[in-house]
């Protein structure tokens, strides 16, 4: 399971770029493209190398490029928010503040949240590990005990199973293919594209790991792991547990 993480992890490291957010503009076309390139070469290749003369052809020439970059980027974003308005005003409620956001990035909270009065990240993460260990806890006992002791007792009598069941490849990749893409990672970094986009060769190895867990009754411990992330309700930044 590790080797199978470790290499969509390392693909993904070199193939996959990294930018932040916002950086990639929605409306940006072809003609942009053109005119940026155009005023990049009027201003490093003409202006600069000239000495940066202040009057002159090479001085206009260099203004003129510029002003028609920055005329063409002012006409498409007015252009795209005619579009964006237009696309807000035909979808549903739910939908409304995902698209907006996904158009023009969220807000950030520049205040830290607090949880049950705590507001250090240690303390906050503390709390959230005494809250689940307690959830876990059986709630009597003695009849967990009762549970355990009749289990140990049957599996001492236990042969196992002759049916030796398999996880069909086909399956799997119907599956990945129903992955809804755009979902924040696990703990291991590794979302729905990291797989979707992989060779089709990665519904073959799923299914033999599938396979031989079924087989041999094993779960890695990695498919235990996640990430915990409280939910704040409303503008007070209070979480309570």
């Amino acid at each position: 399971m590790y080797c199978i993480v470790h290499i969509l992890a390392d693909v993904d490291s070199h193939t996959v770029p990294r930018k932040k957010c916002n950086f990639y503009k929605f409306w940006w076309d072809v003609e942009a493209t053109k005119l940026k390139q155009a005023s990049l070469e009027a201003h490093r290749l003409l202006w600069v190398a000239a000495g940066r003369p202040r009057v002159g052809d090479v001085f206009q020439r260099m203004q003129a490029a510029k002003l028609q970059y920055k005329r063409c980027l002012r006409k498409l974003q007015r252009e795209n928010l005619h579009v964006i308005s237009d696309d807000l005003n035909d979808l549903l409620l739910d939908r409304f503040w995902k698209v907006l956001k996904s158009k023009f990035g969220g807000g950030r909270r520049t205040q830290s949240p607090t949880l049950n009065g705590l507001a250090e990240e240690s303390a906050i993460a503390a709390c959230f590990a005494d809250h689940f260990s307690e959830v876990c806890k059986p709630n009597s006992i003695e009849h967990d005990k009762y549970l355990r002791a009749d289990f140990s007792m049957k599996f001492a009598d236990y042969s196992g199973n002759w049916f030796i069941p398999s996880v069909d490849e086909d399956v799997v990749a119907e599956c990945i293919s129903r992955l809804q893409r755009g979902k924040a990672p696990g703990l291991d970094g590794i979302m729905a594209e990291h797989v979707l986009y992989a060779h089709p060769v990665i519904s073959t190895v799923l299914a033999r790991l599938f396979t031989a867990m079924l087989n041999h009754g094993y779960v890695p411990q990695a498919f235990g792991l996640g990430v915990v992330i409280p939910i704040l309700k409303d503008d007070s930044l209070n979480c309570k547990a």
